[in-house]
């Protein structure tokens, strides 16, 4: 059961997507980038994804730094993913910000950093606890000598979200209750922890291939 699971999440993924207009695209992006705050929150609200992803990528720079300030370097990103998807909520249900996109997200941020605190505390006790259970480090993954080390690989904080998530099957509620953060930021922690994994592997397999070559 664990190796199965161990090596799905391995295995490399295909995603098959519909020919692009490159040029159409190109085009909308350039009109996107001259458009004011405003506009684009405009056209969020009346549905337009791509002009929520302008406002991301003008914005999330200056938020990283701001949230460096407040938060461990670890989390980070986790709490910038959370603050653009709190906006976008906020946006969907009629609320939000409708001139500025900026200075809402950093009141975000700094309403994340206190709960992330306030999360950090109330999780003291099962930290603690967990402490007297086992650990990915205690127990043998899998037969895969590969899979083995690439899980090794990774920093504690991913194995051990790999394990809660994958091996213990845990929700990300309970996830982001163990490790003080929220449900989703928990789920974006898995996500790239899985990518890590995947990653490693891939490049423990293909370093594996090179060398049975150049001895033959």
């Amino acid at each position: 059961m664990t190796s199965s699971t161990l090596s799905a999440l391995a295995a490399p993924t295909v995603s098959i997507s519909q020919p692009v207009d490159l040029g159409v695209t190109a085009r909308t992006s350039r009109d996107l980038a001259l458009q004011s705050d405003e506009d684009l929150l405009l056209r969020v609200r009346q549905g337009d994804r791509r002009a929520y992803a302008e406002l991301y990528e003008r914005h999330h720079r200056v938020l990283r730094r701001y949230a460096r300030s407040l938060v461990p370097a670890d989390d980070v990103d986790d709490l910038v993913a959370e603050s653009f998807t709190a906006m976008l909520r906020a946006i969907n249900s009629g609320k939000g910000p409708v001139d500025t996109a900026l200075r809402y997200l950093m009141v975000v941020v700094r309403n994340g950093a206190v709960t992330f605190y306030q999360r950090r505390a109330k999780a003291t006790e099962t930290v603690a606890r967990l402490a007297l259970e086992p650990t990915p480090e205690q127990v043998e993954l899998t037969a895969d000598p590969h899979l083995d080390a690439a899980f090794r690989s990774l920093s504690p904080r991913w194995q051990q979200v790999l394990w809660w998530s994958e091996i213990e099957d845990l929700p990300p509620t309970e996830i982001g209750e163990r490790l003080g953060l929220a449900p989703t930021a928990a789920s974006a922690l898995a996500y790239r922890a899985r990518r890590a994994l995947r990653a490693a592997y891939e490049s423990l397999s293909d370093a594996e291939r090179e060398t049975n070559l150049a001895m033959r």
